[in-house]
């Protein structure tokens, strides 16, 4: 079967033609966001909006972390019996663990899981691309202490879920800005 490198229905770019190497998966940072980020962040790609949003603390950067957004599961209707059904959502995940565990992150967890309602989020995988702000999400975190031999650590572990049809377009994020 013959590759052909046109341009098709929405601009596809063809792998076998562009000769790409494969990005790093993972995700090295948790963006948390008050309810109004976007009256401060117009520009996801602007550090000067990025260092001015964590001055004033409308956000916080969490990480590094041990991150991932597994593939989705569709949730589906079907509105005909002579049709298939139709994808209406898909149910993500990012699932996280943060090493991290002083006073001040559990005081930190503790205010999210009661008020996630009132954030938006968002998270920069390991190519520097920035993915958010994610709105409606379900939050959660524990601290665990595991003890396994000589490798058990104290962590925590935490998950993110939202549905969402689209995917989120990613943006690059600025690595010129002052955190933590």
């Amino acid at each position: 079967m013959a590759i052909y490198c046109t341009t098709g229905i929405g601009s596809y770019e063809n792998a076998d033609c562009l000769d790409p190497n494969p990005q790093d998966g993972g995700i090295k940072y948790l963006i948390v966001a008050d309810a109004d980020i976007e009256d401060t962040i117009t520009d996801p790609t602007s550090a000067t909006q990025w260092q001015t949003a964590i001055d004033l603390g409308k956000v916080e950067i969490v990480g590094p972390l041990l991150a991932e957004v597994p593939e989705a599961a569709p949730n589906t209707q079907r509105t005909t019996s002579c049709a298939p059904a139709k994808t209406v959502q898909k149910a993500r995940t990012m699932s996280f663990e943060d090493y991290n565990t002083s006073k001040e992150n559990t005081e930190f967890y503790n205010d999210l899981i009661a008020n996630s309602l009132g954030f938006k989020f968002g998270y920069v995988d390991c190519n520097d691309s920035f993915y958010g702000f994610l709105t409606d999400v379900s939050f959660d975190v524990t601290r665990i202490h595991e003890q396994e031999n000589d490798t058990g650590v104290t962590k925590w572990v935490g998950n993110i879920a939202w549905n969402k049809l689209e995917e989120e377009v990613p943006t690059d994020f600025p690595t010129n800005i002052v955190f933590g």
